[in-house]
């Protein structure tokens, strides 16, 4: 089959097909998300209506029946403490994305079944004379009621079967309870009522939308998220596999061109080859020890670096180093020198890497100190025992623009000594990633005209004696 047979493009039903499925997907997903809010804000609003019920009951006694008023809040209480319990149920049960539906059901058949009994306050605790206080505190209490209810309607809105249900049964109880009181003017309480629950509907809805807008983009950030992580890793998978392909020939090439610049099966019969040669060997080095970089960077980024730890004498890696890269630092007229305390300093750490870690911070201290300038390595025990190693300079120093750059992988700090040797921008990056691993800290200090102080410390856990 062509690759024409398989784009989707060209099979507009099998696009859409796969666009629809992931819509319903997405609105399940949302669906449970809302379900799930609305089950864990139900477990702190029961306690909303008991508590109103006490005041009410405190401020309505000299008007009321007091043993209808009893009745009433222990009508509450109840369907609080029901409530309650069946939320404590569903906290312990942690229900599965299939049950959550039933369990929501339940919890708003509860909150409306709530909301009921709220609403028969209407009844319960009416004054039983109509005098002109009492009427005055009839109105406070249908505005309570109905307030109350607004704030118990608010924490559900999220959900909308639960909001729905429980508006329409509040309401009812409401109309019913003010219909029943024979004082009352029934078509001037209805039409205030109607006029109530439509704000509160109103209400609800516009919360709904917040609630639901809130979740989409929620939904949207994780997915945005999950596909910039799958990319990343992507990305790191397809540098490690390239640079592992890149890594076969030029070591041949390395190989080969080391032969015949040794001269080892006879001499090559013209030194302009063996200059050639020479060049080619040298060109390889650097770009194995590139590739080497790039492969070491994105295993730490995919984190499948790992430790070969052994207790490591860090003063004789410092020499070792310096020793390798003393050679360069004669060709650029920089002297460079080690300062190490009194103390023996083993590190349990991977030789190699930690050889790495020095050795570009060696290069990058020798890179960017002009001719005369001087490089300096140290080892010594920080206060609290930690292992610290640092690499100073004087040379061009860079600004604090600079270093945020320096730490970014492939970033290259623009300066006038700073493409002496060509680089890839990633021996910074690379180092903080490296004592990171062996889990120690790295940090950097300059000062542009002045100079640079790279500063690696390793966890005193790591300390051998």
């Amino acid at each position: 089959m062509s690759n024409a047979d398989g784009d989707p493009a060209k099979h507009p039903k099998v696009g859409a097909e796969s666009a629809n499925g992931a819509s319903v997907q997405v609105r399940a997903s949302l669906r449970h998300e809302n379900i799930s809010r609305f089950l864990e804000i139900s477990r702190t609003n029961f306690v909303i209506e008991p508590v109103a019920s006490i005041l009410f009951a405190i401020g309505l006694w000299q008007y009321g029946d007091i043993r209808r008023i009893g009745v009433w809040i222990a009508l509450v209480w109840a369907l609080a403490v029901l409530r309650a319990l069946l939320s404590y149920h569903i906290k312990r049960e942690d229900p599965p994305e299939e049950r959550l539906r039933e369990w929501g059901f339940a919890v708003s058949v509860a909150t409306c079944l709530a909301g009921g009994v709220w609403a028969s306050g209407l009844v319960f605790l009416w004054p039983l004379e109509a005098t002109a206080e009492a009427s005055l505190f009839s109105l406070i209490l249908t505005m309570a009621v109905m307030a109350v209810a607004g704030v118990v309607l608010v924490t559900v809105a999220i959900y909308t079967p639960a909001a729905s249900m429980f508006l329409l049964v509040t309401g009812v109880v409401a109309a019913v309870g003010l219909i029943w009181q024979p004082a009352v003017d029934s078509n001037s309480t209805l039409m205030g009522l109607l006029l109530a629950v439509l704000l509160l509907a109103a209400l609800a809805w516009q919360i709904n939308r917040l609630h639901a807008g809130q979740a989409r983009l929620r939904a949207e950030l994780d997915a945005a998220n999950e596909a910039a992580t799958a990319a990343h890793r992507a990305k790191s998978e397809f540098v490690a596999n390239i640079s592992h392909e890149l890594r076969t020939p030029l070591n041949a090439v390395n190989g080969f061109s080391e032969i015949i610049k040794d001269e080892a099966f006879g001499p090559v019969g013209n030194e302009h080859y063996l200059e050639y040669v020479n060049d080619i060997h040298n060109s390889g080095t650097r770009l194995l020890e590139v590739i080497n970089d790039i492969l070491d960077l994105s295993l730490l980024e995919t984190g499948n670096k790992s430790l070969a730890a052994e207790r490591v004498d860090v003063r004789e890696v410092v020499s070792s180093v310096i020793a390798t890269t003393q050679a360069r630092a004669d060709d650029a007229g920089v002297t460079v020198k080690k300062l190490f305390s009194d103390s023996p300093a083993y590190l349990l750490a991977d030789r190699q890497l930690l050889k790495q870690i020095l050795s570009n911070l060696l290069s990058n201290a020798v890179k960017f100190t002009p001719l005369g300038g001087e490089v300096a390595v140290e080892v010594k025990f920080a206060p609290n025992n930690d292992l610290v190693m640092i690499v100073d300079d004087n040379g061009i120093g860079m600004s604090p623009e600079d270093i945020a750059m320096a730490k970014a992988p492939f970033s290259q700090v623009d300066a006038s000594l700073a493409r002496r040797f060509e680089g890839t921008g990633l021996g910074i990056p690379l180092v903080k990633s490296l004592v990171e691993l062996h889990g120690g800290s790295f940090r950097l200090q300059s000062e542009l005209s002045v100079g640079t102080r790279a500063i690696a410390t390793f966890p005193a856990n790591c300390i051998q004696h």
